[in-house]
């Protein structure tokens, strides 16, 4: 250097300071000699790199603002791209969740179990008569039915399943619902009719209709075509079903139809109920919840309908030792071994008719019987006479004294009657059926001792 760059002195020789201004002389150098440095290092890394020369030219990189340059010593190495770990499977995080409707349906199963058990221990520990004991069920079921419901809602809601409600325009599907539910309730309506000799239909249905009631026959309407097309429809085909979809037609469907004949609780009747599900199952699989919900009330309505129509009709004589009467068409006489009377007529409401001979030699005042009645506390084992109930009576068979009486825990009516032919002593239970008292009555009028 021949002169220094800050105050032109000439300089001689290779001074690191100028003797005039006293500035380094070796900086610019210093700076000069560091960027050729960093130029070669930038080279000799590309060089050495083994993807130089197979990857794209890329942007500069940012200028280094601590640390110390770079230099041929220690060449400048590019970043190497990110490293993608893969957790080992123990530590990958927790497997799918389980589909959680199969839960739910046993849930709701065993809810209907220990519906049953409470409504059996309230009848049999409160003594119900049948009348009390279908209205309370009745009153459980409706209850039952909107806590499933709610837990059907639920279960809809937090998961993804999404029932298919029509397959094609819905007034078709619930045309086809409303036609086969009818085909199955005839046919099977006709099935047990040939078999007992006489109509009928479901026995629930029956019970509750001929126990009389608008609020009791309402209910039953409101759970038979409302509140079970609708809560078991959405349970087992709409969640259920829908929720097997992806397992295959046949799968989805029967295993479907099992939970709905469980769901009934009916050890007796498994068959029939997993018919009936796999045929609701179908429907909904082909036209729909509304196809499906469609046939189920329909099928359950006209077995109702069939059942008020078994117990209306005209009145059917009964004959049997030496007894003759007319009954309604719902009472029906039955035969039980070692049984000592000699008729009994059944409702299907659990009202009863005893009909039984007396030995007498000869026919009594009502007045004589009614003392005999006062004096008597006990008609049979178990059968007490109430005390200031007893009262004369006169029918066209002959006159007698009637009383209410306690037969072995229930309520009921007991007369006696005599006419030169002999006497007999007649007893109703009425089993909590408000109509039972007029229709025994109308019996009394109509018989006929020989």
């Amino acid at each position: 250097m021949d002169a220094c760059p800050n105050c032109g002195s000439r300089l001689a020789g290779e001074p690191s300071w100028c003797p005039r201004c006293l500035s380094r002389l070796d900086q610019v150098d210093r700076v000069d000699r560091t960027a050729a440095a960093r130029e070669f290092a930038a080279v000799w890394g590309a060089v050495q790199s083994p993807s130089a020369t197979a990857s794209p030219p890329t942007a500069p990189a940012p200028p280094v603002t601590a640390g110390p340059p770079p230099s041929i010593y220690a060449p400048y190495t590019p970043p190497s791209p990110p490293v993608v770990s893969i957790p080992p499977p123990h530590l990958a995080g927790p497997p799918p969740a389980k589909n959680p409707i199969p839960r739910t349906v046993v849930l709701a199963i065993s809810m209907g179990v220990v519906l049953q058990i409470v409504a059996y221990a309230l009848i049999r520990g409160l003594h119900l008569a049948p009348a009390t004991g279908v209205m309370l069920g009745l009153g459980l079921t409706v209850v039952f039915y909107l806590v499933v419901l709610s837990l059907v809602q639920g279960r809809l809601m937090d998961s993804k399943v999404r029932p298919v409600w029509h397959v094609g325009p819905p007034g078709t599907g619930v045309a086809v619902g409303v036609t086969v539910g009818a085909c199955m309730s005839l046919g099977i309506a006709g099935v047990l009719s040939l078999l007992a000799g006489h109509v009928t239909s479901d026995a629930n249905a029956t019970t509750a209709i001929a126990q009389g009631g608008f609020l009791r026959v309402g209910m039953l309407v409101l759970l038979t075509v409302v509140a079970a097309p609708l809560v078991e429809e959405l349970l087992f085909r709409g969640l259920l079903a829908e929720s097997l979809r992806n397992k295959g037609t046949k799968p989805a469907i029967w295993l479907s139809a099992l939970a709905f004949a469980l769901w009934h609780l009916r050890p007796d009747a498994i068959w029939y109920y997993l018919m009936m599900g796999a045929l609701f199952g179908l429907l909904y699989w082909k036209r729909g919840l509304a196809c499906s919900m469609s046939a189920h009330a329909t099928f359950n309505g006209m077995l109702a309908v069939i059942a008020a129509l078994s117990l209306s009709g005209a009145p059917h004589t009964v004959t049997a030792a030496g007894v003759s009467l007319s009954a309604p068409a719902s009472w029906r006489q039955v035969v039980v071994a070692g049984n000592a009377t000699d008729v009994e007529l059944r409702n299907p409401s659990g009202a009863q008719v005893f009909v039984q001979h007396l030995s007498t030699p000869a026919a009594l005042d009502p007045d004589v019987l009614t003392a005999r009645l006062n004096s008597t506390p006990t008609l049979a084992p178990g059968v007490t006479v109430k005390a200031g109930t007893v009262h004369a009576v006169q029918y066209p068979a002959g006159g007698g004294a009637a009383a209410e009486v306690d037969d072995n825990g229930h309520d009921a009516d007991a007369v006696v009657i005599s006419s030169p032919q002999g006497a007999v002593v007649l007893e109703l239970i009425t089993g909590g059926n408000a109509n039972a008292r007029a229709q025994f009555e109308s019996m009394l009028q109509s018989l006929r001792i020989s």
